[in-house]
């Protein structure tokens, strides 16, 4: 469970409105927003007026649950941007603004997810094209195996000089030869 400020707590009891902003990091980073205008945050224009879907975000402890999101109605920019870089391990965030009805104004921003790009398939239908995302959680990265190895070259690339695990190798395959039981007895 997600625990939030009191600000946004306070905010969230009057009638306030609610947008999920959704963060790309590709070379030309991408930012779009579920409300019906662009959105200014932080110096980043979230675009709006268009068909953003999320899947739910399923915050539960113990769990790496990846995400998927649409997006429908793309400028030809954006999609030419989409084809023409890997995708795959880029940075990815979803956060939640809580905004004033009125002016759209936001008030408080929360992240509610962050994660790397996983795959971008693209349809195109009637000169409109969707995009659909999915991504994996940043908690999966402590779930991978990690590619330093246990050993003296690997410990002495990182830290020159370390001598800890220099007879490593040889103590582990060491074979111990213990004497018999009745050696003890005498």
């Amino acid at each position: 469970m997600r625990a939030l400020t009191a600000p946004s707590q306070a905010l969230l009891g009057g009638q306030y409105a609610l947008a999920v902003l959704v963060e790309m990091q590709l070379t030309q980073p991408i930012y779009v927003a579920t409300c019906r205008s662009d959105l200014e945050w932080n110096g980043n224009t979230y675009l709006g007026g268009r068909q953003v879907g999320v899947d739910p975000i399923k915050d539960q402890g113990g769990e790496v649950v990846g995400l998927s999101f649409g997006l429908s109605g793309v400028p030809a920019d954006l999609i030419a941007v989409a084809l023409a870089e890997p995708i795959q391990g880029r940075r990815a965030v979803v956060r939640l603004a809580i905004m004033e009805p009125e002016g759209q104004q936001i008030v408080d921003v929360i992240q509610l997810w962050t994660g790397t790009l996983d795959q971008m398939p693209i349809t195109e239908d009637n000169n409109m094209a969707t995009i659909n995302v999915t991504a994996e959680h940043r908690g999966i990265f402590f779930a991978r195996a990690k590619g330093v190895m246990y050993s003296d070259a690997a410990q002495q690339r990182l830290y020159p000089g370390d001598k800890c695990l220099e007879f490593l190798t040889a103590q582990a395959a060491h074979q111990d030869v213990w004497p018999a039981a009745a050696w003890g007895r005498k």
